[in-house]
C-alpha cells in the first residue's frame, strides 16, 4: 500500500505530465494557426474570428497562442456562475462576453464596448457561437452625455484617457450609477484602459459582491491604483488573488 507521501508524489507527477502535454498541444495548434493563418480559432470551447486585415499583430499572437484574456478568462471561470448577472465594461471582440453568457445565460449579461469600431467584431463572434449576450455599442462614464474617445492603433487599448497616440472619437456614455441600478447585476466584469479610478468610485456596489477588474497602473500611475484598492476595500472588498498581477479578482467579505 502506497503511503501518503508516495499517493501525493504520485499524483504530483501525473499534473505534471498532463500539465506539460497540454502544453506541447497548445503550441503544436499555434504553430499550424500560424502556418495555416486561421481565420477561426477556439478558445476554452469559444470560437473567435482572427481577423488579421484589422487586429494589431500582438492580437493575433495572443489569439493564435490561446494567451487572449488568459488571466480575465481564468477568474470569469472561477466566479462566475449560474444565477449571477454580469456587468461586463469594455466587451473588446466579446470572447469574456461569451464566457460570462455561457456561465450564467445570455439575458444575464450586458455588456458594453465603447469603440465603435468593435461592434462588427463583436456581433460576428457571437453569431460563430450562438450566444447572444445583450449588448450596447455605447461607453460607460461617470456622468450621461458624450464623452472624447482616444481610439489608438491597438484598438483594443482604446479609452479615455490619452496616451497621446490616439485619435479623438466622441462617443454617447450611459452614467455608471444608472446601468447598475437598471441591470441590478451581483458580478462587474472591468476593462477601461485606466478608467476604473473613476467608474467604481462612482458606482453604486451595495448589489455587487463580485469584481472582475484589469488595472492599468502604466496609464494612471500605482499611487491611483492603490486608492481604488483602498476604495473596494472600504466598500467591503477582499482581493482573492494576492500579488501584484493587473488582473484582479475582488470578492465581498461575506461572499469570500
Amino acid at each position: 500500500m502506497l503511503s501518503r507521501a508516495e499517493i501525493s508524489d504520485h499524483s504530483h507527477t501525473k499534473h505534471q505530465k498532463y500539465s506539460g502535454w497540454s502544453e506541447l498541444k497548445r503550441k503544436v495548434r499555434t504553430r499550424a494557426r500560424k502556418i495555416l493563418r486561421s481565420s477561426i480559432i477556439t478558445i476554452d470551447g469559444i470560437k473567435l474570428e482572427v481577423d488579421r486585415n484589422h487586429y494589431p499583430p500582438n492580437v493575433v499572437r495572443a489569439l493564435y497562442g490561446e494567451r487572449y484574456e488568459d488571466m480575465e478568462a481564468a477568474f470569469v471561470r472561477q466566479a462566475v456562475k449560474s444565477g449571477d448577472r454580469v456587468l461586463e465594461i469594455g466587451a473588446g471582440i466579446g470572447f469574456i462576453s461569451m464566457l460570462c453568457a455561457r456561465a450564467c445565460g445570455a439575458d444575464a449579461v450586458l455588456s458594453y464596448e465603447a469603440n465603435p469600431a468593435n461592434e462588427a467584431f463583436i456581433r460576428r463572434n457571437f453569431a460563430l457561437n450562438n450566444l447572444h449576450p445583450q449588448f450596447r455599442s455605447k461607453a460607460i462614464s461617470v456622468e450621461k452625455g458624450e464623452g472624447v474617445l482616444f481610439v489608438e492603433h491597438n484598438f483594443l487599448s482604446t479609452g479615455f484617457i490619452n496616451r497621446g497616440n490616439g485619435k479623438k472619437m466622441a462617443v454617447q456614455c450611459d452614467p455608471i450609477d444608472e446601468v447598475i441600478r437598471e441591470f441590478r447585476p451581483n458580478c462587474i466584469v472591468m476593462d477601461v484602459e485606466g478608467a476604473e479610478i473613476d467608474l467604481l468610485p462612482a458606482a453604486p456596489l451595495g448589489g455587487v459582491d463580485k469584481i472582475v477588474l484589469e488595472t492599468h497602473a502604466r496609464v494612471v500611475g500605482a499611487p491611483a491604483i492603490a486608492d481604488l484598492e483602498a476604495h473596494l476595500q472600504a466598500q467591503g472588498f477582499i482581493r482573492a488573488n494576492p500579488g501584484r498581477g493587473k488582473v484582479c479578482l475582488y470578492l465581498r467579505r461575506a461572499a469570500a
